[in-house]
């Protein structure tokens, strides 16, 4: 719904329509054309020689054709907000509401949108945290999470169906409160804090450090401490022009299936 129309809206799976109809031959061909043209990333942790590995690599793929990656897809927000429901055996609806930002990984504001993001809902004192769950009791959960690859945003929140609308409304009074400034600075600080925490936590150990080079996108590659020294920088007013690129784009809600009348 968000990105309806482009790459990023399609499953990595694909449709398991397509799936079942998918031949020896063509896994075969997509495989030997992924092993000639794909980026490759290679990641090596230990004590031994990594500049021997290193060109051990390098002398085995020297004769790829290696393709470019193509260029990320960056659109504006819908002029209307588009609108989607789905009924399911559930008990408790999901909210989730999606925003464009524009802002990706190489753009200078990229830092103070973590930033921004983690105050909005990255962190269990997050403005959405404190006020549409604790303050106000509108959900059971609501976290926010930013792409930057893609330039999007996402706020999903656990709902009761009778409280959806109250919920959508306090969650943009929270993202109006960011966009004009209205948060304090201690509330800043802590953010900070709890983001460098979790920047420091990705060198814990082997397999977080590999997840978080993993994670990273087609841009430059930045380690845990760049990232860490970027966040140590960014200002208060950097974090209000960062949030003020958010724009909502579509809201989609999964509610109970209805009862049916046995009257």
């Amino acid at each position: 719904l968000l990105c309806e129309g482009e790459p990023y809206a399609l499953s990595k799976y694909g449709t398991a329509e397509r799936v079942e109809k998918l031949t020896a031959k063509e896994l075969t061909d997509a495989w030997r054309e992924m092993l000639e043209t794909a980026p490759i990333r290679i990641m090596y942790q230990g004590g031994g020689d990594g500049e021997a590995v290193k060109a051990a690599f390098a002398a085995r793929l020297a004769d790829r054709r290696v393709k470019a990656l193509p260029p990320v897809v960056v659109k504006e927000a819908k002029p209307t907000v588009a609108r989607d429901n789905e009924r399911m055996d559930v008990n408790q609806c999901q909210l989730v509401m999606g925003f464009r930002t524009s802002i990706l990984g190489d753009d200078p504001l990229c830092d103070a949108m973590r930033l921004a993001n983690a105050l909005l809902g990255g962190t269990p004192h997050s403005l959405l945290f404190l006020h549409v769950r604790e303050e106000h009791s509108l959900c059971y959960y609501c976290v926010s999470r930013y792409d930057r690859q893609k330039g999007v945003l996402v706020i999903e929140s656990g709902v009761a169906e009778e409280s959806l609308a109250q919920a959508e409304k306090e969650i943009m009074h929270q993202l109006d409160d960011l966009k004009n400034g209205n948060f304090t600075d201690e509330a800043l600080e802590n953010t900070r804090l709890s983001v460098l925490d979790a920047l420091m936590g990705a060198q814990d150990s082997a397999g977080a450090t590999a997840d978080w080079y993993s994670a990273q996108g087609p841009d430059a590659l930045r380690t845990p401490e760049d990232v860490a020294d970027g966040i140590r920088a960014v200002t208060r007013e950097q974090v209000i022009a960062a949030a003020a690129t958010i724009m909502p784009d579509c809201v989609f809600t999964l509610t109970p299936q209805e009862k049916e009348d046995n009257a």
